[in-house]
Parts: C-alpha cells; sequence; structure tokens
C-alpha cells in the first residue's frame, strides 16, 4: 500500500496488509497473528491514542517487531527484593517501541495539568475504602417490600 509520505517507513497495520493479505476466502493469513503479538508489546495502539498519530516503521524494524513478539528471550529482571533474576520473556525491538509515555508528559505540560495520579502506576496508589454497608433494617424493610409484591404478581398470574 502506498504512503504519503517519502522515507520508506509506514504504519504497523499497512506493514500488516502487504506481509499478511486476506486469503481468496476471506481468511487471515496464518502469522497474521505476529502482528497483534507485536502491537501488544511494543505498545503501538496505546503511541497512537496518546499521540493521535500512528507509528511509523521501516519494514525491517516491522519485520524485527514481529520476531521480538514471538521469541522468548533470556531477560534480566530486578525482582522486589532487589535481587536480579534472569527469566524468559519477550525483548521489544527498540525501534518498534511505542514512546508513548514521553509524549503523554509532553502533552500534560503544554496543557499545564498534572499527570494523571500525580505521575503514580496505578499499583502504587492505596487502595479505596471500602464502602460502608446498609442498614440491616434498610435491606429486611425492601425485602419485605419486594416479597409483597412478588406474592401479589403469584396471586394475579397463579
Amino acid at each position: 500500500m502506498a504512503d504519503e509520505h517519502d522515507d520508506g517507513k509506514r504504519t504497523p497495520e499497512d506493514w500488516a496488509r502487504e506481509l499478511f493479505p486476506t486469503g481468496d476466502r476471506g481468511f487471515q493469513h496464518r502469522d497474521a497473528y505476529k502482528h497483534g503479538a507485536a502491537s501488544a508489546l511494543h505498545q503501538w495502539d496505546a503511541f497512537a491514542y496518546h499521540t493521535g498519530q500512528p507509528l511509523r516503521l521501516s519494514r525491517e524494524d516491522y519485520e524485527a517487531a514481529l520476531k521480538a513478539a514471538t521469541t522468548l528471550e533470556q531477560v534480566e529482571r530486578t525482582r522486589e527484593d532487589g535481587e536480579t533474576e534472569t527469566v524468559p520473556d519477550y525483548k521489544p525491538h527498540a525501534a518498534a517501541v511505542g514512546q508513548y509515555k514521553a509524549a503523554e508528559a509532553l502533552r500534560a505540560d503544554d496543557n499545564n495539568r498534572p499527570a494523571p495520579n500525580g505521575g503514580k502506576n496505578v499499583g502504587d496508589l492505596p487502595a479505596p475504602a471500602p464502602a460502608p454497608a446498609p442498614e440491616l433494617e434498610d435491606n429486611v424493610h425492601v425485602s419485605k417490600a419486594r416479597l409483597g409484591d412478588l406474592a401479589h404478581d403469584d396471586k394475579e398470574h397463579g
């Protein structure tokens, strides 16, 4: 699919349409799942949402993103206790990662508003207080009224 830009880069969706054409009977190409895996790993939808435009990649970077999303590698992770461990994981292709967090910070700065949640991850926020339990008497009152309605309905339709 032709692109209006002349730099040889296209959106991931354009590359997917070229590399994974829909078959004669309308079925998806057998490797089309790789695009979905790469999109999730590299955060392409989040990038488009936060920047207002899709990420643009060269064909080589798109193909490297597909490979990264479907190939397990040994990756070092730091545990909560500070120790480092090596675990199997998918490692994104750096040139294909949607850097939406940087765009989000710039947008928040441009609009003179603080970042959502004060810049904290949702997991770092305190849990909301539980809602107070309704009074038992209120529940009994509602239940008696509802039972009366049901008994009345049974007499009419019974």
